[in-house]
């Protein structure tokens, strides 16, 4: 892309906001390309549970209600930093409530690897070229290349 035009800058801010959310968290390919915390709902407090984000950073604290009413946290937590998608393991003997248990964890790359740097790059001018929805000319994909990195990082 050689865009000298000083009226697409703001065109340009969108397309990188639209191609990093393409990527970014659990609504992306479930990485975290840099530094969030996040709030995780969980369905009961099984020994070993999977964070569907990637890479993890840490693994802060948990917190239920009981069936009586009572509210408890903890932080002792043990997790496996090196797997994607990342395990949990803890020794919480505990029943909660229904959807009351609430896993807060930081995830996020502390400098955004160059490849995904490039794949948002490629994806902003896929995005930038491809404007319409539909075309007269041969409909493009996504760039392979794009397919190719992203899969390396997807959380499956």
């Amino acid at each position: 892309m050689n865009i000298s035009n000083p009226n697409e800058d703001a065109f340009l801010v969108n397309l990188i906001e639209v191609a990093t959310a393409m990527i970014d968290g659990p609504h992306g390919i479930g990485i975290a390309l840099c530094p969030q915390t996040y709030e995780f709902s969980l369905n009961g407090l099984s020994a070993n549970f999977t964070i569907p984000i990637y890479p993890v950073r840490s693994v802060d604290k948990i917190e239920w209600t009981e069936h009586d009413g009572v509210n408890y946290s903890s932080t002792a937590l043990r997790f496996d930093r090196n797997t994607n998608p990342c395990q949990v393991y803890h020794d919480i003997r505990a029943t909660p409530r229904e959807g009351s248990a609430v896993l807060t964890f930081t995830a996020g790359f502390t400098t955004v690897p160059a490849d995904l740097r490039q794949a948002i790059v490629m994806l902003v001018g896929h995005l930038y070229e491809n404007r319409e929805a539909t075309s007269a000319v041969k409909l493009e994909t996504v760039p392979m290349a794009v397919d190719t990195i992203l899969a390396r990082y997807r959380v499956s």
